[in-house]
């Protein structure tokens, strides 16, 4: 019995931890209309918390620069995920937005405790990066962490994501708002 033991737990240590979530993938549409705010931003000061459920959380306040869908001001995108008082939380195909870099977000409404928030719509999917290449602005693909399926019923099968490749970010924003 004691060798049995011993075996499952070497099997289990050698066993590699998924460090990815299967999502059904967005198109650049059903992004845009699965979202109650679409907007150029530049992300603020994280803050970390504690939900009620225990669920480390990280808020972002959003600046706007450009609302595409929804109100022109600022918000705060939620994020599942974070480090408070030593002890962290990471759940793969969230993203993470850093302080004072902008992104495109993709957000829908969503309730914490009682309160409306926004959170970003098909995990990281609906938060695409801003980098600047070659003196022009480039939107980045989302999706980090996640591993994309057509459908929940077809998991097997890989999916595309919303953007393939890097973009010029103007471009990129013609096309977006030439969506319905």
């Amino acid at each position: 019995m004691l060798r049995a033991a011993t075996a499952l737990a070497l099997v289990l240590l050698l066993v590699p931890r998924a460090r990815a979530t299967i999502v059904e993938a967005y198109d650049l549409a059903r992004l845009k209309e699965s979202a109650a705010r679409v907007a150029l931003v530049r992300a603020g000061t994280p803050t970390v918390r504690q939900d009620a459920r225990g669920r480390r959380i990280t808020d972002v306040p959003l600046e706007v620069e450009e609302a595409i869908v929804g109100a022109p001001d600022a918000f705060v995108l939620t994020v599942f995920g974070g480090q408070q008082d030593g002890v962290g939380m990471v759940t793969a195909g969230e993203p993470v937005l850093r302080e004072g870099r902008r992104y495109v977000v993709f957000a829908r409404a969503w309730q914490d405790d009682g309160v409306e928030r926004f959170r970003p719509v098909g995990m990281s999917q609906g938060v695409l990066e801003i980098r600047g290449a070659g003196g022009r602005a480039t939107v980045l693909p989302g999706g980090a962490g996640l591993t994309l399926v057509p459908s929940p019923d077809d998991p097997l099968r890989a999916a595309e994501p919303a953007l393939r490749a890097a973009e010029d970010l103007d471009g990129f924003l013609v096309r977006l708002r030439a969506l319905p």
